[in-house]
């Protein structure tokens, strides 16, 4: 076990010490919830088939901020095998960003308490911009403002360690670093996407016979922004109730709380609110999850 260990635990590592420089995808309290959005390798790994739907809306203050829609389907199979299909839809102003990937994972178990998951992404991403919704004062149209949309291929990977009740995640969802520039009647038209990368490490502790408290490290970090880190703890009560608390490096501090409803079915609430006071004057973020089990 020891040795199987080694190379997760160097790749994190290696993560860690790796500066980066600009945040594209949007960013998620309800991370561990929606892993399979980041890492193909958690897709259908679960024994019941999964739905989960989020719903995130940034900065209560500014009109047309970020709102992100997700939606995860993780489907488990036979011979070792999951899939799964995600999209994350992004609007921002005149801006919208969808991402649809089909998932595929393969188990191979390292020993008796050890699984490592290999996972593979597809998927296509729109990128539209619809300048007609800026407001002009020309008396005569103004040819540039036309909508215009890009639909870019990419594929991701991932890796996901679980040993007892340790759980360690590797993943880049999108490999390509894609940039296609056109030229249309004088206009640059363009769509990128910059390579993002995901580590997450996460253990389960028993605090009683009926709660337990597991905190969490995730990180992300692509070229042309700082690395962020996000700190994570989270007490559950019988498996039925959790609160998380959280602490990004941004200053940005998050609540979380879950309710199983039946045994199939979880709500999910997050509240983010930055100190400092550039990102306080924004306004508030919030999560909204739902997720079914069947």
């Amino acid at each position: 076990m020891r040795h199987y260990m080694k190379l997760p635990v160097f790749i994190l590592t290696l993560g860690y010490s790796l500066t980066a420089t600009a945040q594209q995808e949007p960013l998620f309290s309800h991370y561990n919830d929606i892993i399979e959005v980041f890492n193909p390798a958690v897709s259908g790994i679960y024994e019941q088939t999964r739905f989960t739907a989020l719903n995130r809306t940034q900065w209560s203050a500014i009109d047309n901020a970020p709102e992100t829609f997700v939606f995860g389907v993780s489907l488990p199979t036979k011979s070792n095998v999951g899939l799964g299909i995600n999209v994350i839809q992004d609007k921002t102003f005149i801006e919208r960003s969808t991402f649809v990937g089909v998932d595929y994972s393969y188990k191979l178990k390292l020993d008796e308490d050890t699984n490592l998951y290999l996972g593979l992404k597809g998927g296509l991403h729109t990128y539209e911009v619809d300048p007609s919704l800026l407001e002009s004062y020309n008396l005569t149209p103004d040819t540039s403002l036309e909508r215009f949309s890009k639909t870019l291929p990419n594929v991701g990977m991932g890796l996901y360690l679980t040993h007892k009740r340790l759980s360690i995640s590797m993943a880049s969802p999108r490999l390509l670093n894609t940039e296609r520039v056109q030229e249309r009647e004088g206009r640059a038209v363009f769509a990128k996407d910059r390579i993002h990368y995901y580590t997450s490490a996460n253990y389960i502790f028993d605090v009683t016979q009926d709660i337990t408290f597991d905190p969490t490290v995730i990180t992300r970090f692509v070229w042309g922004a700082p690395m962020s880190f996000d700190f994570q703890g989270r007490f559950t009560y019988d498996k039925m109730v959790s609160l998380t608390g959280s602490l990004r490096t941004d200053d940005t501090y998050v609540a979380m709380v879950q309710f199983k409803v039946f045994n199939n079915f979880t709500i999910g609430w997050a509240y983010e609110s930055g100190s400092q006071s550039t990102l306080s004057n924004y306004g508030s973020s919030q999560e909204f999850m739902l997720r079914i089990s069947l």
